[in-house]
């Protein structure tokens, strides 16, 4: 199953996407870049590192490649303890899963398992990110109302809690402890072994619809259309201020081939493309030119096309560090979920708010939902909305009134790419809480896991 020479490559990737010194003491920031923080980073090899970590630190919290967003994967004087395990996937005691150490990034995973003529069922959209932390946000992909999110496919965690004394858990043996660490942000423990269920894997083409569409009320109905017949479904809006139709947009639906008998044992290793290239950071004059040409050409090529299954699943990953179009201030990305019953009121509110904000998104992408893991996990059935904003003034007075809003009808906001929700507006969205907290005050009564985010947020 090991391809020569793939765990090196990997390890080194996930080096640069942590590309910050491993000193005693060094800022450390969020995927966006706009949230930091002063924390020790310790890299644990193994199952007595990480017992060595919990036990030397006052507070700590683990860290994967720092995939999120904001604040989730930060510890202010605190130490990040950042698994590093061997990469080794070794047959689970369910003939259909694999047995993962959490360390190992969503590329490396993929391409060892296209070698076995498997994959996983549901990716979220960055390679790098390590297999612990997709089970600690509860990733999702654009299947989500056929496959629902990653924790759905989670089997068994390997878990070390503040006490030091690694367990496995599973939904029949401490169910809990098991449902809290998925969605749960990393606040259980550190995870060390992840055992999954895996599918068959598909061709590395897809077959891809484009549909170009006018309003926002057009691009929902053909998103949801989309959703109920191809495999990955998403929307790209055009939220330009002075676009022709505010919530225009372009709906993409993904349909899996088979995957041809003679190159079932050929590598797919889904990667990263050229560094993307220096440029002005985004303006409201070229976010509307972008926009333009994006909609005009959706229009202008074939509705039917044939893609790389890397440009469906990961189309962010076409430039390596695209982070780089905002340069050293970073940006923001608000991720929200709109309930079914009041999805059309609710979208289209956020969108009047944005305009009379007059501050457009640099991205606004729209995908359905279907039914969730509860808890702290974001995923329920409705719509989710994720705004990408560049670093500029009012851009977090925008950001608050959004939260308020979505709290509003009854949305939340996802807790993987938040940096500015309030502890009052996350209790509203997360009915759920107390019980979580019960068991943090149970497993953790020191409250020694903890995050900016944690912090923040009161939990």
């Amino acid at each position: 199953m090991v391809k020569q020479g793939l765990t090196c490559v990997w390890r080194a990737r996930i080096d640069m996407v942590d590309q910050q010194p491993q000193s005693s003491s060094s800022i450390w920031y969020g995927w966006a870049r706009t949230s930091r923080a002063n924390s020790q980073l310790v890299n644990c090899d193994d199952v007595n590192s990480a017992k060595a970590g919990i036990q030397d630190s006052a507070y700590w919290l683990p860290r994967g490649a720092g995939c999120s967003y904001g604040d989730a994967a930060l510890s202010d004087g605190g130490r990040l303890l950042r698994p590093q395990f061997p990469s080794e996937i070794v047959a689970s005691s369910n003939p259909n899963s694999v047995r993962v150490p959490a360390s190992m990034p969503l590329g490396e995973l993929l391409a060892r398992l296209s070698l076995e003529e498997l994959t996983l069922p549901v990716v979220p959209g960055v390679l790098a990110a390590t297999v612990g932390g997709m089970v600690a946000a509860d990733v999702h992909g654009k299947n989500h109302q056929r496959s629902g999110s990653f924790g759905n496919w989670v089997e068994a965690i390997k878990l070390m809690p503040p006490d030091g004394e690694y367990r496995w858990c599973t939904r029949e043996s401490d169910r809990e402890l098991f449902e809290g660490t998925i969605g749960g942000m990393g606040l259980t423990g550190i995870i060390l072994e992840i055992d999954l269920r895996v599918v068959r894997r598909s061709d590395s083409l897809a077959q891809v619809h484009v549909e170009a569409t006018d309003s926002i009320a057009q691009t929902l109905d053909r998103l949801e259309k989309s959703s109920r017949t191809a495999d990955h479904s998403s929307a790209w809006l055009d939220l330009a201020l002075n676009s022709p139709s505010l919530g225009r947009g372009v709906v993409i639906g993904g349909f899996l081939q088979s995957v041809e008998k003679e190159t079932v044992s050929q590598l797919w290793e889904p990667r990263s493309g050229p560094v993307f290239p220096p440029m002005p950071v985004p303006g409201e004059s070229m976010i509307r030119l972008h926009n333009s040409f994006y909609h005009g050409f959706a229009r202008l090529l074939p509705v039917v096309r044939r893609w790389p299954l890397e440009k469906l699943l990961f189309p962010l990953e076409a430039w390596r560090d695209w982070r780089n179009v905002y340069g050293k201030s970073g940006f923001y990305q608000h991720q929200c979920l709109i309930p079914e019953s009041v999805r059309v009121a609710g979208l289209e509110s956020i969108l009047k708010m944005i305009k009379e904000c007059q501050i457009s998104p640099t991205l606004a992408v729209l995908k359905m939902m279907g039914e969730g893991n509860g808890g702290l996990s974001f995923p329920a059935p409705g719509v989710t909305l994720s705004l990408d904003f560049r670093n500029q003034a009012g851009v977090l007075q925008l950001l608050n009134n959004l939260n308020a809003l979505v709290a509003e009808f009854g949305g939340r906001v996802y807790l993987a790419k938040d940096s500015t929700l309030t502890a009052g507006l996350f209790q509203k969205m997360y009915p759920q809480l107390d019980q979580f907290l019960e068991l943090r005050r149970r497993i953790d009564p020191g409250g020694r896991i903890r995050s900016d985010l944690s912090s923040r947020l009161g939990m």
